[in-house]
């Protein structure tokens, strides 16, 4: 797990407030004299510890609730293990006689991507593709964020696809994933077809 914006963590600290407040801020007992208590109901010691837990109750729910505000406010993510292909995706299209017909190198190139060592990783792994002895198909390359980027149309050379891939910079904008997958479909129904 890692997190966007880990300054906020600091701000978890601002969840001792409520009980440094509550701690400082303790009643004290005030005597106060007057003439008959007959008139005056007993108040059972249960009901006063059952105050007394009822008020921490409160302020702990009080400290959770900053701590959760600040942890949401430095947006944590979760990297799931996943394969080789972990922050790139390669898509293909099978030709005929089931050969791969197409493929289409993904690297996400959003804000997330900004963490350190993620880019280079995705890069590697999608440089590493390309350079596969056995790798025998039409290739491209698409940038992916909020926006689809196609960077190198399938069936472009080598060098031109090496290329695109290392000018892959992170943005600032967000992932939309569905957006990416839906334009690489496209892409690859459009190589298999031909066109």
């Amino acid at each position: 797990m890692g997190f966007l914006n880990g300054l906020f963590l600091a701000a978890a600290a601002t969840a001792l407030l409520p009980i440094l407040i509550h701690l400082v801020q303790r009643r004290r007992v005030e005597e106060v004299v007057f003439g008959s208590l007959r008139f005056l109901r007993k108040t059972s010691h249960r009901v006063v510890q059952r105050r007394r837990f009822e008020e921490f109750l409160l302020v702990l729910l009080r400290a959770l609730a900053l701590a959760l505000l600040a942890f949401g406010f430095a947006r944590p993510f979760f990297v799931p293990a996943r394969d080789a292909h972990s922050d790139s995706a390669l898509f293909s299209a099978e030709g005929p006689a089931g050969a791969a017909g197409a493929a289409l190198i993904l690297i996400d190139n959003s804000y997330s991507m900004r963490a350190e060592g993620r880019m280079e990783r995705a890069k590697e792994e999608a440089l590493k593709f390309l350079r596969q002895a056995a790798f025998s198909a039409r290739a491209g390359v698409a940038a992916y964020s909020s926006q689809f980027d196609e960077l190198c149309p399938i069936g472009s050379q080598p060098a031109q696809l090496e290329a695109a891939v290392k000018s892959i910079e992170p943005s600032w904008r967000g992932t939309k994933l569905a957006l990416a997958l839906n334009q690489a479909g496209r892409l690859l129904a459009r190589a298999g077809r031909g066109d």
